[in-house]
Order: C-alpha cells, then structure tokens, then sequence
C-alpha cells in the first residue's frame, strides 16, 4: 500500500482562555486554562451541501427545521430532556435536515455540544457503534492513536466536569463504552466489571449517566444519532436512561432513521418525552423551487414539471435528474433511483468507478489511506488533482473536514445510495479481496469496532480473523445486556472455524447468555462441549461452573451436580479465580442446602471461607460471596437470624466497595429475607421491593424473592397486590418453561387461595407446586407443609397429620429446617390436637416455643419483640403454647 499523505491541516494556534470562551461552539478547541489551542472550524456533516457546484437550497423542510428548533429551545430554556426521531426512506433527505439544523445552532454561536454518532450497514447491532463513536468525537480520539493517548483524551476530558471523586470511575467505565480500555490492575471496581458482564453494564450506563449530567450542567449537548437503523441495542437503551435520568437536564437527542428502525427497537424511547417526525416527500412547489434555484429562474415550465413528476418528492433522485439536465442527458430521464443512480456511475470514467468500487468496501465513509490500500500505490490516479478530488467536485464524494485517522484524509459518499451503486458493480473476486485489505487497513490504523472488522474479514474470507473479532464482539455485546446480538456474534465465530482457544472462549459467552436467560438446555450443551477442553481450576474452567451446576439442577441431573460441586470444592484453584470461585462455592452451598445436603453445604462454605479470607482485603467481591454463604446459612440452618442479616449488610458493603452490581443485588435479597425472618417486616418489604427493578437476572434468587415478597402481601392482606406478583412471576415461569419459577408460583398461588378460603383450589396448586419442586427437597418440604394446613383447614385431619409428619421427619434427618421449619412444626402441633392426640401436641409446641425464646434471647431487644410478635407462625407458636399447656394444668 501507498503511504498516507501527510496531514494537511494548519498546526493548531496556541489561545488563552478568554478567547477560547468567546470562540463559542463553532470552534474546535482542546486544553484546559491557559493551555488552550484553536484547531478550525467544527464539522457535522463532513462537508459543504452543494448542487452544480454551489451551495444547494434547503426547500420545503422549514416547519421540521422549526420543530428541531422548538425543541431544542425547550431543552435549553425548561430545562428538559427530549428525542426527536426524524423518519424517512432513503434519499428523502433526513441528514439534509440534521445538517441545516446543526449548522443553524453553530451559527448563532451559543453555547452547545454537538456530538455525533452514525451507523453503519457493516457494523449493524455492534454494542455501542453509536455511542461509543460520539464519546470519541467528544473526547477528541482519533483511530490510529496510541492507547495511552486514548486514555488520556477521556481523563482529561471527564476532569472538565465531572466531580473529583467520581473522575476516575467515570473515565475507567466511559472508556470501556468508546472501545478504549483501561488497565484493570489498580481498580478493583474494573476488575469487579470484567468478572461479570452485568455488572460491566450497570457501571457503563452509571458513568455515562454521570458523564452526562455533568455536562449538560456546564452547557446543553445534542446528541445525533444518523442511520440509527443501522445502530445498535446498547446504545438505544443507554440513551433511555438518560432521557430518563437526566429528564430536566438541557439534553436534546436527535435520531435520523430509514422506517425500519420500528422493526430493530419496537418501542424506541417511547416512554420517554419523544418527538417523531415522519418525513414527507417534498412538496410539489418545495421541488419547483429546488430546480429552478439550480438550474436558473429562465428554465422552461414545462422541464421544470417533467422533473419534478419523475422526483415524485423524492430529494436525492430530483438532485441526480438536476444534474442529467445540467450534463445535457435530461432527454431520457430514468424511471427509477436506482436506474438514476447506474446510469449516473456508468457516466464515469474507467478510474473514477474503479476508485468508487474500492472506497465502497469500506462503507459510506472511507479514507484516502485505505482507497490506496485496495487499489495499490502504483495506480495513477494517486496524483495531487486525482480521481477522488474530481469525484468531490463531481458531487459525487464529500471531503470531510476532520478524519478519524489523522494525516489521512476522510472522504463519505455523498449518499447512501450511490455507495450502493458503487458497491454493486465489484466482481466477487474482487470484493473478497477488497473486504481483506480494508479490514487489514482499519486494523492497522487502530480501529475498534469488533462488528466491523469481524464483517470485513469473513466477506474476505479471513474466517479465522473474522472468528477472533466477533468473539470480542460478543463479548462486548454482554457487557451492554445485548443477549441476541450476545449469541448471534458468538455462533458466526463458531461457524469461521477458530482455534480451540477461542472456540472456548465463544462457547463461554453462550453458556452465560443461555444460563442468565434460563435456558437451560442451550446452556449446558455449550457449558459441556467447553468444559471437556478446559482445565480444572483454570480461570475459564470455574467461570463455567456456576451456570453448569444451575442448569443440572434445573434439568433434575443431581448426580451430576454433585461430581461437579465436589470437584470444584476439591481442586486447586488458579490465583486469579478466587473471585468466581468464591461465588461458584456458595452458589453450590445454597443448592446442596435446598436439596437437603447440609453436610455438603457445609463443607462447600468452608471452602468459601478458605477460598476467600486470604485475598478477602484486596478482593472485595470473593469477600462478599463469602458472606452471603454465610447469611444462607444462618437462616436455613434455624441459626442465628441476626448474625445472618449482619453477613448479608456485610456483603453488600463489600459489593458496593467492588461496584459489582449482581452482587449487591442478591445481598439485598438475602438483607430482606433475613430481617422477614427477624419479624421487621417494613425492612424486609423495602429491601426486596427495590430488588424488584432486577427482573429475574438473579437467577434462582429472584425466585425467592419474589415468593418472600408475595408471602408477606398476602400475611399483610393485600390480596390483590399479591395475586398480580404471582401470576406474573407464574407466567414468566410458564414462558421459559422453568420448573423452579413455576414451582415457588404454584406455592404462593396456594396460599393465596388458602387465605382466600378457597381450600379446594388451594389444595390443587399446593399439590402442582410439590411435583414441580420434586428436585429441590428443602423447598418441597415447605409446600407439604402448606399442602398440611390447607387439609387440616378443610377438616381432613387424618391427611393433614400424616403429610406433616412426613415433612417434619425429613427436617430431623437433614438437621436442618430451613426458612420454613416453624411453621412445619406449628401444623404439625395443630394435626396432633384436631387428631386428639392432646399431650404429643402439647410436646410439640412446648419444644417450639422454647426454641424460638432461645433463639430470640441471641437478638437485640427490638429485633426479639418483632421476631416473637410479627412473624404469624412465631406468634401463633407462643399463643397456643400458652393456651394448651394452661389447659393441660
């Protein structure tokens, strides 16, 4: 390939401070305080709209360019936050629209940000192309640049606003949206995010939200989102949290879209203050005017109406029969855009359409540098007045005026469609081989987008380079909560044929996707195919067994479960597994404990506590698993409630430390469930209704707190709030086919209906909730005890006394009763006295009772009034204690 030419751009003027702030946003300046320095004019839209070589009329779009305006007035003036969506085919001009918009705000010369972020057919769905590529454009970050310079760029750029002690967090996680990463070595909150793809999101979207609102607080930012059909789901869900977030903030964001864009995001911002524009075609007169202004007032009436009936509204195809007329060809006038379009590349000369067929392989945008690289350097158009300056002053190509690459020149086809055009006239040869020198180009010039590069190398056939760049972006795709794009990138890079290493690596992605999304067939093929090339103890290995020893109790393989757990509690873990160990451990501890296997429950905890007091002072997330074990433990071994809920608070604070999202969550989970068990129910309500917000990204945790959280509706008596939770938590159940989910439905259903005095139905249910919960022992035992009391309800004493007795039994031969072993022991009690067997009743209760006063004597004195006066069971214990052992007096 030629060498780039050199940057042509005047070395930037060194200003002070003053004169930076009169410049206004017209400007381009960089540096803080005195350290100023002016680069030009800023750019939107990459060049001048000219028509025959002057500037091209803007016609019939003045009541959308007052609606663009209103808006951004509002946003300024209120302040708001607000989205228009600008909507039309392509050609009809949605990007004329933006860029008259844009240019009006930077002629007025008040204070704005105008950042840009454009899509592209090559890079469709890739996790944050858009705003990724805006982020950069606000920092000043260009391709090819060094990854320290990068990096320093976003620091410094978020040290303009952003508050001192959330500069480093900003820039770390803002860094990791823009595609430009920082070391994770000091930060245990990024190592915390690279550990779990959910919480590597929840940070983006915190530092961009935060990123965000310090600088709308400095002055207003539009943000332009063009060809927003070909975007990306990351970034349309993080521009809704802004909009959101920051609703009255001065933040205006504008998206430019073909029709289909309702097809990618059906719901596209639409809880949010959003204007949508639909572009209508240009009015006949709007047309009229847009002839005659290029083609002279004298032009004849009747050309005049010859073109614009041939328009039909359409702007693009009325501009290219503008010029047909001006080339002296408007005797036959093609029907069609894309006839218009052939016949107008056919025009060209042999150099210039092979130039267009090369600059077309790398989208609607391209480089001098990389045309150069297609077509080699000894081509003889590559002179100082060459094709690509006569193509510009052809109206066929615009200059841009900064370029991505810097001392390369950037050029974009003046339309989409043209480049179409282009494109389609490559021989296949050819366009193999030109996907394969472009992707080679953008790599070496220091490009980011995985999507991009992935799609150039497989057209090029590079499927082993190909393979490497869509794992990246899969795995970027998880980091924005993106599953679909997640397992779409992950399955082309299974179809290249990559290297055992990153074919590992892919089926990783997948088996987390599937897991999170309780897929569990999905998940533990992909989880086994890994599993059988990967190293016990290796980090890859124990990232794969929380999801396997999920999706094998799920799928009811508790012989597999077991092998896998007991390996894992056994094996040698690498050093930079601890983390993930520790939360595999007591994901482990807490199935063994609802399958009834305390003994190994147990020794997995241990583990946990070996595995995570070591590094517990640097790696506050192994820290935190270890916690939680211990908060489970507590509440499903009858132990101590208040050293439980004191684990779990513990967690949290260790989760937060780390910022790891997840964690935090399911410490919330276990805060709430043990301060329900503890009697402070206002507590309890609170924590778990916030962890609402989660959905079920928690796994089987979200199961248990919704249950707990319905449990305590329905001792509340809000029937109704109670019979909503459950038959949604039952239909999402129902929809994935989840026999857990749809268990702990069925179960709360029950008692509902028990509550209710429905005993026949509540009967029903219990029995369905105990053939869906026939793998988890622990939890089944809970709905036999309800089944018990439903019977017992309804006078059928005999069954109730038989089915209690049998889950009592089991809680003595596991040592355990878990969360629900008062009450199986009160309904036990209840049988014995309706069944006449008066004295074994009062036995009962009597050990009960004496239980919960030992256990309550071990809580401060407002935790020991609540645990002995708020939870029904407890108190209904305590009162027939009374009642029945005064009797037997």
């Amino acid at each position: 390939a030629a060498q780039r030419q050199p940057d042509t751009r005047a070395p930037p003027i060194a200003i002070d401070d003053v004169t930076a702030r009169l410049l206004g946003a017209r400007f381009e300046v960089s540096g803080e305080g005195e350290r100023r320095e002016l680069h030009g004019e800023r750019d939107l839209a990459g060049g001048a709209q000219t028509l025959l070589g002057k500037a091209s009329a803007c016609v019939g779009r003045d009541r959308e360019l007052l609606t663009l305006q209103t808006v951004f007035a509002e946003c300024v003036e209120m302040p708001v936050a607000r989205a228009v969506l600008v909507t039309a085919p392509p050609g009809v001009g949605k990007s004329r629209i933006a860029h008259e918009f844009t240019r009006a705000l930077r002629a007025e010369g008040g204070p704005v940000e105008i950042w840009t972020g454009c899509g592209d057919a090559l890079r469709v769905g890739s996790a944050f192309g858009l705003l990724g590529q805006a982020i950069r454009g606000a920092c000043g970050i260009h391709g090819g640049e060094a990854a320290a310079a990068r990096r320093k760029k976003i620091v410094a750029r978020v040290a303009r606003h952003v508050p001192g002690p959330d500069r480093e967090r900003v820039a770390v996680f803002l860094g990791e949206i823009a595609g430009v990463p920082f070391p994770g070595d000091e930060s245990a909150l990024l190592r915390a995010a690279r550990d779990d793809a959910e919480t590597m999101s929840k940070q983006m979207r915190r530092a961009w939200e935060d990123f965000l609102a310090a600088e709308t607080s400095a002055r207003p930012v539009l943000l332009v989102l063009e060809d927003l059909h070909w975007g990306d789901l990351p970034t349309v869900r993080f521009v809704d949290a802004v909009l959101g977030a920051l609703g009255e903030q001065p933040f205006m964001v504008l998206g430019l879209a073909r029709p289909e864009v309702h097809d990618l995001f059906p719901s596209l911002w639409s809880g949010r203050a959003l204007s949508v524009i639909h572009l209508a075609k240009l009015p006949k007169k709007a047309c009229e005017r847009l002839v005659r202004h290029a083609l002279g007032e004298e032009l004849d009436a009747a050309t005049v109406a010859r073109l614009v009936s041939h328009a039909d509204g359409h702007a693009f195809y009325l501009e290219e029969l503008i010029r047909a007329v001006a080339e002296g060809k408007g005797d036959v006038l093609p029907e069609t855009v894309l006839a218009m379009v052939q016949a107008r590349l056919a025009a060209l000369d042999g150099e210039a359409r092979k130039v267009l067929r090369a600059a077309s392989v790398f989208g609607d945008v391209f480089w001098r540098g990389g045309v150069e690289a297609l077509l080699g350097s000894a081509e003889p158009w590559a002179a100082p007045h060459d094709v690509l300056s006569e193509l510009c002053d052809g109206e066929v190509l615009v200059r841009r005026k900064e370029s991505r690459f810097p001392g390369d020149e950037e050029f974009m086809f003046r339309h989409a469609l043209l480049r179409e055009g282009a494109y389609e006239m490559l021989t296949d040869t050819d366009r193999v081989l030109g996907h394969r020198l472009a992707a080679a180009f953008l790599e070496q010039n220091g490009a980011s987008d995985p999507t991009m590069l992935a799609e150039h190398y497989e057209r090029g056939l590079d499927l082993l380079r190909a393979g490497s760049f869509y794992l990246r972006a899969a795995e970027q795709a998880l980091r924005g909560s993106d599953a679909d794009a997640a397992i779409a990138r992950a399955r082309r890079g299974l179809e290249c044929g990559v290297p055992d290493a990153v074919q590992l690596s892919l089926l990783g992605v997948l088996s987390e996707v599937h897991a999170w999304r309780s897929e569990w067939d999905y998940a533990l093929l992909y989880l086994e195919q890994a599993q059988r090339f990967l190293t016990p103890g290796s980090m890859p290995w124990v990232r794969t067994v929380p999801a396997k020893i999920t999706a094998d109790i799920h799928l009811g393989r508790m012989d597999e479960f077991t092998a896998t757990v007991r390996a894992l509690q056994a094996v040698e873990l690498a050093p930079e597994a601890t983390g993930v160990a520790a939360f595999a451990l007591g994901v482990g501890s807490y199935y063994a404990a609802q399958l009834g296997e305390f003994r190994l429950a147990e020794a997995l905890t241990r583990r946990v506590r070996e595995v995570a007091e070591p590094v517990a002072d640097r790696e506050p997330v192994a820290r935190g698993w270890l916690q939680i074990a211990l908060a489970f433990h507590e509440a499903w071994r009858d132990g101590d409630l208040w050293a439980g809920l004191c684990q779990a608070e513990a967690a949290r604070a260790s989760f937060v430390q780390a910022g790891y999202w997840r964690g935090s969550i399911v410490s919330q989970v276990a805060i709430g469930m043990n301060a329900r068990l503890l009697g402070d129910l206002q507590r309890a309500e609170r924590e778990l209704l916030e962890t609402m917000s989660a959905g079920e990204e928690l796994g089987p945790v979200s199961w248990l707190r919704t249950f707990l959280r319905i449990e305590m509706l329905i001792d509340r008596g809000a029937l109704d709030g109670a019979r909503d939770e459950t038959g949604a938590m039952l239909g999402m159940g129902l929809e994935r086919r989840n026999p857990l989910q749809q268990g702990f439905a069925r179960w709360a259903l029950a008692s509902l209906l028990r509550r209710e005095g429905d005993l026949e139905a509540a009967e029903r249910e219990a029995l369905t909730a105990i053939d869906l919960l026939a793998f988890l022992p622990l939890e089944q035992a809970g709905a036999r005890a309800l089944l018990s009391s439903i019977r017992l309800a309804a006078g059928r004493v005999e069954e109730a006394l038989a089915t209690a007795t049998e889950v009592v039994s089991a809680h003595d031969r596991w040592g355990a009763p878990g969360y629900k072993g008062t009450f199986a022991r009160l309904v036990h009690a209840e049988a014995l006295h309706a069944a006449g067997e008066r004295e074994a009743a009062c036995a009962v209760i009597a050990r009960v009772g004496e239980r919960l006063r030992a256990r309550a004597e071990r809580l401060p004195a407002a935790h020991r009034r609540s645990f002995l006066g708020e939870i029904p069971e407890n108190a209904r214990v305590l009162e027939l204690s009374r009642q029945w052992l005064r009797a037997a007096s």
